[in-house]
């Protein structure tokens, strides 16, 4: 297993033993008491009570259990249990793989380096089939890191298989590697219900799609535009 997605199983197990004390909380805490980036060495040294002064905490039961998953790590079978499966469904044949970053049930809300979740759906003019959704928490540690060449970088490849990729926001960088992972960034800076983002896609698909999407889909596009068709300009949903 990546020793990234190892340390942040650590962080998110940990948090559970915190109440009142969200995973990215607790990743700002211990920023502060061993600095950034993380490595399993520098959880070796994480004691109670320095997980306790940190969040403003009195040391107890929950402090002392979070201490030492940070500190000693899972058991393989439970890290092996928690990591993150993905991708192991093949796309359906004639449909556009789409992810919607979000952080809401049933909603497109999020910026793509922070979102909870991408639900990801393989749609066609008449259907939508979800496939699944593939959570972040994995993720924690890579994007705290300082590095601009860690940060985002599995979150692009998670999304491999996807070709269309809706978000509130996403910065250059990250939009540089969503496109090489094979994916189009698509920002909608106002999110939305995803069912009603799927309708509108699915509406796009039967009139006219852009040739990328005609391409991702295996069908032939037409070569007539719109000014409606400006909103998929691949050099203006990257920026």
């Amino acid at each position: 297993m990546a020793k990234n997605i190892e340390l942040a199983l650590r962080i998110g197990v940990a948090a559970r033993d915190l109440p009142g004390i969200e995973s990215k909380t607790l990743v700002a805490a211990l920023e502060e008491m061993v600095g950034a980036p993380f490595s399993a060495h520098k959880f070796s040294k994480i004691t109670p009570e320095m997980l306790a002064q940190t969040l403003g905490l009195e040391v107890n039961e929950g402090v002392t259990a979070a201490a030492r998953c940070l500190a000693d790590g899972l058991d393989d079978n439970v890290a092996k249990a928690l990591a993150p499966q993905y991708g192991q469904k093949p796309k359906a044949e004639g449909s556009v793989r789409v992810a919607f970053a979000s952080n809401k049930e049933g909603q497109m809300d999020g910026h793509f380096g922070s979102c909870k979740q991408f639900i990801v759906y393989d749609i066609t003019a008449d259907s939508a089939e979800m496939v699944e959704s593939r959570g972040t928490l994995h993720l924690l540690v890579e994007d705290s890191d300082p590095d601009p060449a860690v940060k985002n970088t599995e979150r692009a490849r998670m999304m491999s298989d996807c070709d269309l990729m809706y978000l509130c926001s996403i910065g250059g960088p990250a939009a540089a590697k969503v496109v090489r992972s094979g994916a189009h960034p698509l920002k909608i800076p106002t999110g939305g219900a995803i069912d009603e983002l799927i309708a509108g896609l699915q509406e796009k698909i039967r009139n006219n799609p852009p040739p990328w999407l005609a391409k991702a889909m295996g069908i032939q596009p037409t070569l007539s535009f719109t000014d409606e068709d400006d909103d998929w300009d691949e050099e203006d949903d990257a920026a």
